[in-house]
């Protein structure tokens, strides 16, 4: 994270009370087996009113405190409540500000979860999803099946996006160049359940002992690390409320978080 592009995702527990607890899920490439990972970086305690402006500055303080720059950072994965989208005073807004390449992604399983609650069964959906959204759309490129469909101007727009996916000492015209070859390539033997598995195994294609494609896999792999949803922040509050029980209700937060 501290070299490499990452994604984060927070959400805030919904007990009562004046602290909350925001755990930091950090979405990246593994390096060694070459898959996207998610894994918590820490689970700081929000106390007093949980603003906007509070939230990014406890997430400030931890990529602080662990020496990651905001430069790598992609995007920010959280629910769809003002105080985390906000352009203004929410969480996304403080954050372009001081990082104007970040992308917002909003939960889209929150979204349906919303809708089913509310058993609306005539409310259309596709107002609400991010169907038309540029980037979604451009993310099409990541899938195999449309492989030989794929434009290169949907690489250019994740490169020019987001600066911290081109790899150092390669250039755009190298990507691009990978981009043509990758178009050309048989990959069906490569394609697997996973897409991070997919272009893992893409990345080993070779030809006479040499790798095809040395850098575009990576970029893509990087692209995938953008969070779709908000689930591993409430995976984490289902392992607070195990730890949290009515047995033991005054657990502090500050304990919570050390288990």
């Amino acid at each position: 994270m501290k070299v490499n592009p990452f994604t984060l995702s927070t959400d805030g527990n919904n007990d009562a009370g004046s602290k909350k607890l925001f755990p930091i899920i950090i979405r990246s490439l593994d390096p060694e087996s070459n898959l996207v990972t998610s894994d918590i970086l820490t689970n700081p305690v929000c106390e007093g009113s949980a603003t906007g402006e509070n939230i990014f500055k406890l997430i400030e303080a931890e990529l602080t405190t662990h020496g990651i720059p905001w430069t790598n950072c992609l995007a920010l994965g959280a629910d769809n409540a003002p105080v985390m989208v906000g352009k203004d005073k929410g969480v996304f807004g403080f954050m372009s500000r001081q990082h104007p390449s970040i992308y917002m992604s909003g939960c889209v399983c929150h979204l349906i979860h919303i809708a089913a609650e509310k058993a609306a069964a005539c409310l259309p959906l596709n107002s609400k999803l991010p169907c038309t959204d540029e980037l979604l759309q451009h993310a099409t490129i990541l899938d195999p099946k449309h492989q030989l469909q794929a434009k290169v101007t949907s690489l250019d727009y994740f490169l020019k996006r987001f600066p911290a996916l081109i790899p150092e000492d390669v250039t755009i015209s190298t990507l691009k160049y990978e981009f043509a070859q990758y178009q050309c390539l048989d990959i069906q033997h490569c394609v697997a359940d996973r897409l991070d598995s997919t272009w893992a195994a893409v990345g080993q294609l070779r030809e006479n002992e040499e790798i095809l494609l040395p850098h575009l896999p990576k970029v893509m792999l990087n692209i995938m690390t953008i969070p779709h949803s908000s689930a591993h922040c409430e995976r984490i509050f289902s392992y607070v409320r195990k730890n949290q029980t009515e047995f033991r209700s005054r657990l502090s937060c500050e304990t919570v978080e050390a288990l």
